[in-house]
């Protein structure tokens, strides 16, 4: 028996049902030996292709439905899929999110052997440790760094922004509601002793690299292919002396246009400004 809610597990037959998944095709996607390959399409860095352009077989296995007569799949059918997803080391993270993700009409190909799974190209953003980061110059006067609160040495010893390790934090737990106070949240990624918070220099370098490149940037890629929109730098903590409070380096899009503003730490963070972190 898996680990998954009755309701995680309903939305997620639900997803695949929507997408036109067969019975068949949902058989086969419990029993594909590379279920773990899919975590590339979750994090960004893989994509569905189409394996030969030139040469499309025809899949007579699967008849063609019409809208509205949508396959019911069986309780044990959906119990092994589930099963298997736990067994290739899925969270509950991770399958919200498959069943969330605008590809799986397109996964149907993967299971059908039409289609296969790819490395997408990346951009590579190095960091530019040469010159420290300046609240002044970067956000403005009366902006410093908060020496009661030590930046993070793992993340000041990053000298490139590696997308594989990236992950966007919330640190909610069990009876939190969608939000948490600032400085709670820093407490918790701290205690983390397998993630590196980001500190203010790789936010500004983010931001430096969209001004130049635009559409190009790292940060456009993480919109696009990852749905990012706003984030915060936890690794840098920041005062601003005229009032004495503490905040965070934070980057939100509006439109097409990203942003560069701050998260005061006495204040509730919503579940969407996540903060940047790196898995070790």
């Amino acid at each position: 028996m898996s680990s998954f809610s009755e309701g995680q597990t309903h939305q997620f037959m639900e997803a695949l049902r929507a997408a036109g998944w067969t019975k068949e095709q949902v058989t086969q996607l419990g029993q594909h030996p590379k279920l773990t390959d899919l975590h590339g399409l979750l994090a960004g860095t893989h994509q569905i292709a189409l394996i030969s352009a030139s040469v499309l077989p025809v899949n007579r296995i699967h008849p063609f439905s019409l809208a509205g007569s949508l396959p019911s799949y069986s309780e044990n059918q959906t119990h092994k899929l589930m099963e298997a997803l736990q067994e290739a080391g899925w969270t509950k993270v991770q399958v919200t999110q498959l069943a969330q993700h605008g590809g799986l009409a397109d996964l149907r190909g993967w299971v059908d052997g039409t289609h296969q799974i790819v490395l997408i190209p990346v951009p590579v953003l190095p960091i530019d440790r040469s010159h420290p980061f300046s609240p002044t110059d970067f956000i403005g006067e009366g902006w410093e760094v908060n020496l009661n609160h030590p930046e993070c040495q793992d993340s000041l010893a990053l000298i490139e922004f590696d997308l594989a390790k990236v992950r966007l934090e919330q640190m909610l737990k069990e009876g939190d509601s969608d939000s948490i106070v600032g400085e709670v949240r820093i407490a918790r990624l701290m205690a983390r002793k397998d993630l590196i918070r980001a500190d203010a220099k790789i936010g500004q370098i983010l931001f430096e690299d969209w001004e130049r490149n635009g559409e190009n940037s790292m940060l456009e890629y993480l919109r696009k292919r990852r749905g990012v929109t706003q984030m915060n730098f936890p690794g840098t903590v920041l005062l601003y002396y005229p009032s004495g409070n503490s905040y965070v380096l934070c980057l939100s899009c509006h439109g097409s246009c990203w942003k560069k503003h701050s998260s005061w730490l006495a204040i509730s963070w919503p579940v969407d400004n996540p903060s940047l972190v790196f898995s070790k």
